[in-house]
């Protein structure tokens, strides 16, 4: 077949595999090539071209020599070549060994480290990332300066964050509340310790971790690191305070370790064995903050490196007003707003640039109080044609795309709004106009009005919850979950729990990570 006989498609796929400035006869090396690697199942090419394919570079990327060695001949080949012998797969971008893939740490002993290095930074080559705990206590990330000791290489800690190599840990965050919440907002009797529910039907800690049949998921976020082991001076989550027998699931009591005392939650958590990670503006508030700028946890005094690996400080929460947007310290680090050794480095177009220790950027008011995001805060409602842009439900109301109608029965619902076409919310989402995960939330009914089931959207509708506030009313008064439960707004202990935590939600969920 010649060349200009071959169709278009065809001849797209082969354009990564032409060396550059090749003459036209090597166009009948590259089918050939293409047709074995077609059908050995080494590449997946959707998602080789979609990484690759529209890039003007991809074929000197293919083609450049890199210090590659072919372990048979050790003559130097390019990415192309290590296709071909089945030493790469760009689909995973991992070396191959035997057809096995190797990760980032496995190829140094077949590469020199300069050779994977470099394709780690023009992304042909995927790490899998250490953990930032690990990193810290195998002494390969400084942990006052973030100095990253990749063997003769020293990697800033932003770079080795963009690259894969080190990975700050992130639990995923789920619609329930902490244990830390559930004290602080009184869902737990501080005499009994056990949760605020009806007489007859009293719930103890360990319920509340477990899911039922009535309620499909824990109420309880069980992998936040919000319990203190005294002795060992460690932070650990729900779990693994149960296992260890800190967390009494019999007495529903707090084991203070060192001294052998037995508490109420709600006292573990007055004395500061028990709370959620911080931000840094609390860490300063509350003087968590030593005078050589490390941070106290117990008798530990950790740098800012070790505070967010031993999940002292919330990596993930945003507060940090820099650089004209509001930054978690994941983020922060990444955009070198905020240095490894605690120092804020503020850029304005008068002054240059200032670096300030956190205590300066508290009183500057650059470290933001935690802010109460909702469910509605979440982004999930499509301006039009599946792919636009999402919004949140308190958006959509803004731009009109969610409106509150009357229908025939001359009951308030809110209906999705397409042009004069309008839908009820449920149907949207079939249509691929609201985030199906979203869609279940706010239509699931969970509160009890007279008797009556209301979920998050008729409530908004009836003027029983005011969205852009996150708060219940009770005749045009604000109410709180607590108080709503007491008065019987709820058909049980998980609905109430429940609605509290989707009025309070890590902003960690507003970005669309529920997007199909």
């Amino acid at each position: 077949m010649a060349p200009n006989c071959l169709p278009p498609e065809l001849l797209f796929e082969i354009v990564p595999f032409i060396p550059p400035k090749c003459a036209v006869p090597n166009v009948f090396s590259s089918c050939r090539l293409l047709h074995i690697l077609l059908h050995s199942r080494v590449v997946k090419w959707k998602e080789w071209m979609k990484k690759f394919g529209m890039n003007p570079i991809s074929a000197k990327i293919l083609n450049a020599n890199y210090g590659l060695k072919n372990p048979e001949t050790k003559s130097n080949i390019t990415l192309n070549e290590a296709i071909a012998l089945g030493l790469y797969d760009p689909a995973t971008r991992q070396f191959l060994n035997n057809n096995q893939p190797m990760d980032y740490w496995d190829s140094l002993a077949f590469h020199s480290p300069n050779t994977v290095h470099q394709l780690v930074r023009i992304g042909a080559i995927k790490v899998t990332p250490m953990d930032m705990n690990h990193a810290l206590k195998r002494y390969l990330l400084d942990r006052e300066f973030g100095v990253f000791h990749l063997l003769e290489h020293q990697i800033s800690l932003p770079e080795a964050l963009k690259y894969g190599y080190i990975e700050i840990p992130k639990p995923k965050p789920t619609f329930a509340l902490t244990l830390t919440e559930c004290i602080e907002q009184n869902w737990i009797s501080r005499e009994t310790g056990l949760f605020i529910a009806h007489p007859e039907e009293p719930r103890g800690f360990g319920e509340a971790m477990r899911s039922n049949g009535d309620w499909p998921q824990p109420i309880l976020q069980c992998d936040v690191r919000e319990c203190f082991d005294s002795e060992k001076n460690t932070r650990l989550t729900i779990t693994e305070a149960v296992s260890r027998g800190i967390l009494n699931l019999a007495t529903n009591t707090f084991v203070d370790t060192k001294n052998g005392t037995q508490l109420t939650l709600p006292q573990a958590h007055h004395r500061g064995f028990i709370h959620k990670p911080f931000t840094l503006t609390e860490a300063v508030r509350i003087h968590l903050l030593d005078e050589g700028e490390q941070f106290r946890d117990g008798a530990n005094r950790h740098t800012l490196l070790q505070a967010i690996a031993s999940g002292l400080l919330d990596p993930d929460l945003r507060h940090l007003s820099l650089g004209g947007g509001v930054f978690s310290i994941r983020e922060a680090l990444e955009k070198e707003l905020l240095l490894p050794n605690g120092i804020v480095v503020v850029k304005s177009m008068g002054e240059g640039v200032q670096h300030l220790s956190l205590r300066e950027a508290y009183e500057k008011d650059l470290l933001r109080h935690r802010g109460r995001n909702t469910v509605f805060d979440m982004k999930g409602f499509r301006c039009c044609e599946v792919g636009a842009q999402l919004l949140s439900f308190n958006e959509a109301i803004k731009a009109n795309i969610l409106k509150i109608c009357k229908t025939e029965n001359d009951d308030n619902v809110v209906q999705f709004v397409r042009g004069r076409q309008s839908m009820t919310i449920e149907e949207a989402a079939n249509r691929g106009l609201v985030v199906p995960a979203l869609s279940i939330i706010l239509t699931t009914p969970g509160l009890m009005i007279q008797e009556k089931p209301l979920s998050l959207i008729t409530a908004v509708a009836n003027s029983v919850l005011n969205a852009s506030k996150g708060v219940l009313l009770n005749n045009g008064r604000e109410l709180s979950v607590r108080d709503a439960f007491d008065h019987g707004w709820f058909k049980n202990l998980e609905a109430a729990l429940h609605l509290a935590a989707l009025l309070d939600v890590h902003s960690a969920l507003l970005t669309p990570s529920i997007n199909p």
